[in-house]
């Protein structure tokens, strides 16, 4: 069940190795909410990994199950879902469900309650060749759907029953896809059980065999053989050191871990090496390559060990990549004074000067033009170094295998967390090394990433304030993958534009440009446009509370003027009087009253029919009347005084003031003596024949109640516009522009 030639799926994206630059594993989170609505959280398991959350969970039937959700960076593949969950092998935990919630993906496995082997053996021995015999046939199982565990260690085998013993191998966290050949990852591993190979990147099946002869090691002599040691000890001891397998006392157990512990993997036993030892038979052990030279060349000391020979030290120097850097090339010196480290290395270097045998003018090329170059950095110098001491390295720099996977991953790595992987991305992009990487062997999948990545700068909108290192980044997973990386950040974007309380205009427009690049930048731009849209549903809120406060304030002043209607109704009702009075004085000196007459037959005393002067009198009257009381119920209570009739009418009033004056002089000239008296009269009776005469002219030619009317009308015309401006002012004064 293998996977098609030349494809490496894999549960998840390998995970970026930690190296001098990189800071603390993040922190363990929350399960997705939509695992909630499915699963009961039971308990979470102790010692979880850096690359998911582990929790016992339980369905709504009651059974209990493992959940497994990767943290994001991690993918699983699905192909591999699909083969593991077709195994039916009990040497196998099965796994039930898998897919994705939250973004991130999740699995759920068979639990199995019986602990782990690494448990078991702190309680007492167990027997081994059961152990050997059921992780055999988990192994064989594994590698048959074209997988290799990576990971194969006590802690990783669960117990189903420890009497009899039942075994199952869990824990795919760094299981990852191969085909016929040996393809290349990155250093996850647990150190102690990993073999030699590991540190240059190297995955095939036989590193799970090396991991399985750690495991009988241990079960042999009762404890681990790397028990006590610092990792960079381990590390050392596997790169230098064969496996000392002289403390298994059953010559059985060590000839299997001599067969099993074998440093080459092109010798390491296998499937049918391990099946032949199960049946009783007793499989030749090959000899084994020693990880140094033949001793034909002065030594070069590295890390406490002496290397004469190229491809040694470049395996050991790609897995100490730090130490190589530090050591040799950070401090160069001179070209006349060379420090101490590159003073030997340089002199190591030109013993190799066989024209038949050795690269001469690459060697030189080396020396004089890359590792003595002031404009490189140690680690593009280190890059130089190994691929001339070792041709056939796999592509790597500092310490990571640069496989497309693992670019992708880096470059995912670099997004979420800048810091950690900016040298690098530094390197790469400053050096153009990707096409030096692309030249080697197995990295044809790199050719034309680089022009790729240049040609995607272009299209990022230049007047954003974006981190150079993230979007170099997200340029390069574009162009590694532009499909996949698309399509995660149109998920993310899109769940951050749905988030965001108001709309974000430029935001908007790089997400919808349909180009990947401004896709790129919109992501990078998402914790600059929840500012933005935070700042501006702030200034809505603002706005409205504002707009409701002068909302509020202006009704507040609406009902105060209309509380004032009443008073503005009697005000009215008082002018009318006032003005009714005024009305039948100029009626009475106008004659225009209905009188009594003789009836021309009967002689009867009658009723006069009223004149037409007196009718348009009184239809004028009720008019003023009724206009003035509707108006003043309109203005309310802005109705008195400023638009009250009384104010017209005041100024009247303040005319007859003049006739008064007029009546105190006629009054003084009738007291000063009889011709004083008589002129007076003479003179009140003409006035009043004159006041008489005009008045019934007035009204009898209707001249007096039409220009009532008509300057009524307009002075009621005039106070409304008035009113209306000054409201309209008023209330623009207090609801701003909102009006």
């Amino acid at each position: 069940m293998g996977f098609p030639p030349g494809e490496v799926p894999a549960t998840r994206r390998d995970a970026v190795p930690e190296t001098r630059r990189d800071g603390a594993r993040a922190g363990v989170g929350g399960f997705p909410p939509a695992l909630a609505e499915t699963y009961e959280v039971v308990r979470p398991i102790a010692g979880q990994g850096a690359e998911a959350d582990l929790a016992v969970v339980r369905d709504r039937a009651g059974t209990e199950f493992v959940i497994k959700v990767y943290r994001a960076g991690y993918r699983a593949d699905p192909r591999v879902w699909a083969a593991v969950r077709g195994l039916r092998s009990r040497r196998v935990v099965r796994i039930f469900e898998t897919g994705e919630a939250g973004g991130r993906d999740f699995e759920v496995q068979e639990y199995v309650s019986g602990g782990t082997l690494a448990e078991l053996l702190r309680q007492g021995p167990v027997d081994a060749a059961a152990v050997v015999a059921q992780l055999a046939e988990a192994l064989r199982e594994l590698h048959a759907l074209g997988a290799v565990h990576r990971d194969l260690k006590p802690a990783n085998i669960l117990v189903r029953t420890a009497e009899p013993l039942d075994l199952a191998l869990a824990d795919f966290g760094l299981s990852r896809g191969i085909d016929a050949s040996i393809v290349f990852g990155t250093a996850s591993r647990t150190l102690a059980y990993a073999p030699p190979e590991s540190f240059s990147g190297a995955v095939s099946r036989q590193w799970d065999w090396w991991s399985l002869g750690v495991v009988v090691l241990e079960l042999a002599t009762g404890r681990s053989p790397f028990e006590g040691m610092t990792e960079q000890a381990v590390m050392h001891h596997l790169l230098t050191k064969g496996m000392d397998v002289a403390g298994v006392a059953d010559p059985r157990l060590r000839l299997l871990c001599r067969g099993l512990l074998r440093r080459d993997p092109a010798v390491r036993w296998g499937a049918e090496q391990v099946g032949a030892w199960l049946a009783g038979g007793a499989p030749e052990v090959a000899e084994d390559q020693g990880p140094r030279g033949d001793g034909t060349r002065i030594p070069l000391l590295f890390l406490g060990e002496h290397y004469t020979a190229r491809v040694p030290l470049a395996r050991a120097m790609a897995a100490r990549w730090d130490d190589a850097a530090r050591r040799f090339l950070v401090t160069m010196g001179t070209p006349e004074h060379p420090s101490e480290g590159w003073g030997t290395l340089r002199a190591w270097l030109r013993q190799f000067d066989d024209p038949q045998t050795d690269d001469v003018e690459g060697r030189q090329e080396l020396i004089d033009l890359r590792l003595t170059s002031t404009a490189l950095s140690p680690d593009v110098k280190l890059l130089y170094l190994l691929y001339w001491l070792d041709p056939a390295l796999p592509p790597l720099y500092r310490g990571m295998a640069m496989t497309r996977a693992n670019l992708l991953e880096l470059a995912a790595s670099a997004l979420a967390r800048p810091r950690e992987a900016r040298a690098a991305m530094t390197d790469l992009w400053s050096h153009h090394l990707l096409p030096v990487l692309a030249d080697l062997t197995g990295a044809e999948e790199l050719r034309g990433v680089d022009a790729r990545w240049r040609h995607l700068e272009s299209s990022v909108p230049a007047h954003l304030e974006l981190d150079g290192a993230q979007v170099r980044s997200g340029l390069l997973a574009l162009a590694l993958d532009e499909d996949g990386t698309t399509a995660v950040l149109r998920r993310s974007v899109d769940e951050v534009r749905a988030a965001l309380p108001v709309p974000v205009p430029w935001f908007a427009e790089l997400i919808d440009s349909g180009d990947p690049a401004r896709l790129l930048a919109a992501h990078l731009s998402t914790g600059a446009a929840r500012a933005w849209a935070e700042d501006e549903a702030r200034r809505q809120a603002q706005r409205r509370a504002a707009e409701l406060a002068r909302e509020q304030r202006w009704q507040e002043l609406e009902s105060q003027r209309v509380a004032g209607r009443t008073r503005a109704v009697s005000w009215a009702a008082l002018a009318v009087g006032i003005f009714s009075v005024l009305w039948l004085i100029i009626l009475w000196l106008a004659d225009a009253l209905p009188g009594e007459t003789t009836h021309p037959v009967t002689g009867a005393v009658v009723a006069e029919e009223p004149s037409i002067p007196f009718l348009v009198m009184v239809l004028v009257w009720v008019c003023v009347g009724f206009a003035e009381v509707a108006v003043a119920a309109q203005i309310a209570g802005s109705y008195y005084p400023r638009y009250s009739l009384l104010g017209p009418l005041g100024r009247i009033a303040a005319g007859a003031r003049g006739s008064a004056g007029i009546m105190r002089s006629l009054s003084e000239l009738a007291g000063s003596g009889r011709g004083g008296l008589i002129a007076a009269a003479v003179i009140f009776i003409f006035l009043l024949i004159v006041v008489n005469i005009v008045a019934g002219l007035l009204v009898r030619y209707l001249i007096l109640p039409a220009g009532v009317a008509v300057a009524y009308g307009l002075w009621t015309h005039r106070r409304w516009q008035n009113w209306e401006r000054e409201l309209g002012q008023a209330r623009t004064t207090t609801l701003g522009g909102n009006v």
